[in-house]
């Protein structure tokens, strides 16, 4: 047994050790890469109230467009003009309209953009070197942010600053720099092999799977050996070196490998390719015809949370065929001039609005309308999210146990899937997946089966330590940096025995 033991341990060392190195190495980027990425100067949309005084319909704009049926409809707004947005495929460009004229403007979206990057970044004096509209993921912009179609707007500046912006909900998607994209690039192409093609899924699987598994069981027969085996005395230093080094490298070694396969088991799009988006619901210009431009900016007084004004609007058919609007509110008591300069003030406010209790009118985010008489829907949300997270999973909305707004993200609700605010759908059958339902766009923000919630729970306390949440982020992470380097040393070292044991061998 102790023959078979040292045979394979000294056999698998050699496929372990390009693991450990690999994953080690890669690894110790993650945090760095971390560290360093840009912080947004905001996280809410700037505050350009919408007006639309004097406005025409919608069935009028898109009857000036030619437009019979749209994919997505919006009022928005860009510091002090307004248009309306439309879009008619998922495919196509969005479309800005002068409410008044009806004109379309070919290079409304683009300045929209531009001026929410800059909001972002806290950058209003930088020339902008390049930009672009994205339909689909790329290389640079993948599909872990989730939202689209996007803007990428470069800012001509050291640092290469690039901001990914939703144009039509006014959204950040995310921001990033050149320092951050080489390290995403070193670790998406050696820790996750991002570089093998999509339709070559089951290659990575493979690849992944024998390496983390060779080095899980190098792990476990190195722990074995350590226990078990009378340590012999005269060790050369670089053997005495390694078992001291294994000694602290083969738990955490056994932790990362194993909580890695499964999560790259449970994430594998061979295992889960259902696609959380729902079939697109087109609005047609009839539907448009009783809409009423002047209930689109404004707040019944009896909902005002005390000086909030209407930044945007979004049309959605509810289930019994009604259009309802969706009011983009700016967090209460902020002057629609405080937007323009993207302050730190407008952020805290917008941040603490999620949270802080507020008397009565509250606080909303967001007010459901009819287009037609400005009726306000106060429970239009949720009845959307019960809609499309019944037609998700293919069952009755009897079928649903409870329906919760859900504000902050958290370990159900992930900050990978970018959108909040959202509703969580849980039903009867524990069988079913959560569903997690961003009602303003009519998507299906995240699905959670009860084997994605105790992965996650699983990857989050074994593979990100988060038995360690309390000691702070960046504590933790030189916590882990320093056992993975441990790893990384180990490896090194028993691949310097090795050849020094073949070299014996030879002479």
């Amino acid at each position: 047994m102790k023959a078979f033991s040292f045979k394979w341990h000294h056999r698998i060392t050699w496929i372990a050790g390009v693991a450990a190195i690999l994953w080690g190495l890669s690894g110790l980027s993650h945090p760095i890469m971390v560290w360093i990425s840009p912080k947004p100067a905001a996280f809410a949309p700037p505050v350009w109230p919408l007006d639309l005084t004097g406005a025409l319909s919608p069935a009028q704009i898109m009857e000036k467009a030619g437009v019979e049926t749209v994919f997505e409809l919006r009022a928005v707004a860009l510091r002090d003009q307004s248009y309306y947005l439309l879009r008619e495929t998922a495919d196509k460009p969005r479309r800005l309209f002068d409410p008044r004229s009806g004109a379309e403007d070919n290079r409304a979206d683009r300045a929209r953009a531009i001026a929410l990057a800059r909001h972002y970044s806290s950058d209003q004096q930088s020339p902008v070197k390049s930009s672009a509209y994205l339909a689909d993921f790329t290389a640079g912009y993948t599909e872990n942010n989730r939202l689209l179609p996007v803007w990428k707007i470069a800012f001509d500046r050291s640092d290469d600053l690039v901001v990914y912006v939703d144009s039509g909900s006014g959204n950040l998607a995310t921001i990033d720099h050149k320092h951050r994209r080489r390290l995403s690039a070193f670790f998406t192409n050696v820790h996750l092999l991002a570089f093998l093609p999509s339709d070559a899924e089951w290659v990575r699987l493979l690849l992944i799977g024998a390496l983390v598994g060779s080095l899980f069981f190098a792990s476990a027969l190195g722990l074995s050996l350590i226990f078990f085996i009378r340590r012999k005395a005269g060790l050369s230093r670089a053997r005495s070196l390694h078992h001291l080094l294994a000694y602290g490298a083969a738990i955490p070694a056994l932790m990362f490998s194993a909580s890695g396969f499964y999560h790259l088991i449970q994430s594998s799009s061979l295992l889960d390719a259902q696609d959380p988006s729902m079939p697109p619901v087109m609005l047609s210009r009839a539907d448009m015809a009783g809409t009423d431009p002047r209930h689109l900016m404004a707040i019944p007084p009896e909902h005002d949370g005390g000086g909030q004004q209407v930044m945007g609007a979004m049309a959605v058919r509810a289930e019994d065929g009604t259009i309802l609007w969706r009011l983009a509110l700016s967090p209460a008591g902020i002057e629609g001039a405080a937007g323009k300069a993207g302050s730190a003030d407008m952020h805290e406010h917008a941040h603490h609005d999620h949270s802080a209790a507020t008397s009565a009118p509250p606080t909303r985010s967001a007010l459901w309308v009819r287009g037609d008489d400005g009726q306000p829907i106060l429970d239009a949300g949720e009845a959307i999210a019960r809609i499309l997270a019944s037609r998700a999973v293919g069952v009755d909305q009897q079928k649903i146990d409870r329906v919760e707004p859900v504000a902050r993200f958290s370990a159900d609700y992930g900050f990978i899937n970018k959108r909040l605010p959202v509703w969580r759908v849980a039903f009867e059958d524990s069988a079913l997946p959560r569903i997690f339902v961003d009602a303003a766009d009519g998507v299906i923000a995240a699905r959670s089966t009860a084997a994605d919630r105790l992965e996650s729970r699983v990857f989050s306390f074994v593979h990100k330590w988060g038995f360690l949440n309390w000691m702070g982020q960046k504590p933790r992470d030189l916590v882990i940096m320093f056992f993975v380097s441990l790893i990384v040393l180990t490896a090194i070292f028993g691949w310097i025995l090795q050849v020094r044991r073949l070299q014996n061998r030879r002479r």
